[in-house]
């Protein structure tokens, strides 16, 4: 007759450890817990902000940029562009002379392309402006 027996638990051979207890301050537990959404809507807020002065910023660069093609153009006539002069007019009037010459400025190929690229970015600039002012409201 054999009989089987179980070998010995190791849970008999060990001592009982005293346990660790975690105290916590309920105050701080609590806002650290109910404060995520809290810091969310922080961080979403803190962004926006980021995002509208970056905006703000970027738009005043590009008023600087236009305001000094505006002076180029209106001071010297800039070098891409090609004028073509028309025959003089000229008119006699009872007190004096009046000469008359059309300059018909034609801008050749890039500055149709640089005014062009700067209207799709006031475009853009624009609709950006517009989601941001909108996402600034519905967190308010």
């Amino acid at each position: 007759l054999e009989v089987m027996t179980r070998p010995p638990s190791k849970q008999k051979n060990k001592k009982p450890t005293a346990k660790r207890v975690i105290l916590f301050d309920e105050a701080k537990r609590a806002e650290y817990l109910t404060g995520f959404h809290k810091r969310k809507v922080e961080r979403r807020k803190l962004a926006l902000r980021k995002a509208a002065d970056e905006l703000k910023e970027e738009k005043r660069l590009l008023k600087e940029r236009h305001e000094a093609l505006v002076l180029q153009r209106a001071g010297v006539l800039a070098p891409d562009m090609q004028m073509i002069e028309c025959q003089p007019v000229t008119e006699e009037l009872p007190e004096h002379t009046v000469t008359v010459t059309e300059l018909d400025l034609q801008p050749t190929a890039t500055i149709k392309e640089e005014l062009q690229q700067e209207v799709e970015r006031r475009i853009e600039d624009e609709a950006k402006q517009a989601k941001v002012s909108k996402k600034i409201q519905e967190e308010d």
